[in-house]
C-alpha cells in the first residue's frame, strides 16, 4: 500500500488565504479558482452560522475570488457540498499534468490511501462574521482521506455520467484521471469500519507542523518515528535527500517538506506495518 500525502485547497500563491479551521473543529477546504470549472464558488454550500456559500466565507476571509468564477471542487468528499448530486455519486479525486505524472511514475492506484492536507489557520466569529484569529500561525493539517477504489481516464473514457460534474473533465489538460473512492477502507486487508474517503476535523495528530520548530516554519513537519527513512527503506517521494531529516528529541522523524509539489508518495514496504496502521487508525479515530 502506498501513501499519498497530497497538498490541495487555498494557499499562499493559489486564494491568498489559509484555509480556516472553524471553532467547532470543522475544517473548511477552500477550493482554488478554475477557470475550466463548471462549479461556481456561489454554488458549493458552506453550512456553517450565518452562510448560505463558501464564496460569501471566502470573502469575510479576504480571499480573491468573485461569486461567479469558477472553483475546482477538488478533492470532493462531502456530498453535502452542493445542493443536487447526480445519481450514483461517490467522492472522488482527480488529477492531471505534472502532479499526475509522478503518481503514475510511483504506480498509485487501487488500494492506495490519499491523506489530503492544506495551509489552515483557525477562525473565531466577531459579529457574527469569520476572522482569523490573533495570534495565530497557520499551519499544516490533515483534512480528509480517499482510498482508491477505481481510476477513471477522464479524457480517453469511457467517464460514468456522475463524474462529468468534476472539475478534472474539463480542465485544460490532455491527460487527467480520477481516483474514486473505495466503498469502505482496509489497511493491508483490514477492514477500519469506516468509509473509503472523508473529511477530518481538527486534531492536534492531524497535524503535520511541528510545534516546536523554533522559526515558527509551516513546513517543518514532526511526523511519527516510523517515517524516518533509514534501514535502506524507500523516503516520501520529493524528499529523498538526508539533509531534510533528522530525529527528534522525542525520538520522532522532523522533516523540512518541500515548498511546491502536490503529491508526495510513502511506498510503505519495508515500513512497519503495525505502526502504518495504527497511524492512520489514530488519524481517523480508530485507534
Amino acid at each position: 500500500m502506498k501513501i499519498v500525502l497530497s497538498r490541495k485547497g487555498f494557499d499562499s500563491a493559489a486564494g491568498a488565504v489559509p484555509n480556516p479551521i472553524l471553532p467547532d473543529g470543522r475544517v473548511l477546504m477552500l477550493p482554488i479558482p478554475d477557470r475550466c470549472s463548471r462549479i461556481r464558488y456561489d454554488e458549493i454550500l458552506a453550512r456553517t452560522d450565518g452562510y448560505a456559500s463558501l464564496y460569501e466565507v471566502i470573502r469575510d476571509l479576504g480571499g480573491r475570488v468573485k461569486p461567479e468564477h469558477g472553483a475546482h471542487l477538488d478533492p470532493d468528499l462531502d456530498a453535502g457540498a452542493l445542493r443536487s448530486r447526480p445519481d450514483g455519486w461517490r467522492p472522488a479525486f482527480g488529477q492531471s499534468g505534472a502532479a499526475l505524472g509522478h503518481l503514475r511514475r510511483e504506480d498509485v492506484g487501487p488500494g492506495d490511501l490519499f491523506l489530503f492536507f492544506g495551509r489552515c489557520r483557525q477562525v473565531v466569529y466577531r459579529h457574527g462574521r469569520v476572522q482569523y484569529a490573533d495570534q495565530v500561525s497557520p499551519l499544516h493539517l490533515l483534512f480528509g482521506w480517499l482510498q482508491v477504489g477505481t481510476v477513471v481516464d477522464l479524457k480517453s473514457g469511457p467517464v460514468p455520467d456522475w463524474l462529468t460534474y468534476h472539475p478534472n473533465v474539463t480542465v485544460n489538460a490532455s491527460v487527467s484521471y480520477g481516483f474514486v473512492a473505495a466503498d469502505e477502507l482496509t489497511l493491508f486487508g483490514e477492514r477500519i469500519g469506516v468509509a473509503g474517503a472523508g473529511q477530518l476535523g481538527f486534531s492536534q495528530n492531524r497535524v503535520l507542523t511541528d510545534p516546536g520548530d523554533e522559526g515558527g516554519r509551516i513546513s517543518r513537519w514532526a511526523l511519527p518515528e516510523w517515517f524516518y527513512p533509514d534501514g535502506g527503506r524507500k523516503p516520501l517521494s520529493y524528499h529523498g535527500d538526508p539533509r531534510r531529516w533528522r530525529r527528534g528529541a522525542d525520538g520522532g522523524a522532523r522533516l523540512s517538506a518541500v515548498g511546491r509539489g502536490q503529491e508526495f508518495v510513502l511506498d510503505t514496504v519495508g515500513y512497519p506495518r503495525d505502526d502504518v496502521v495504527a497511524w492512520v487508525r489514530g488519524l481517523l479515530g480508530r485507534a
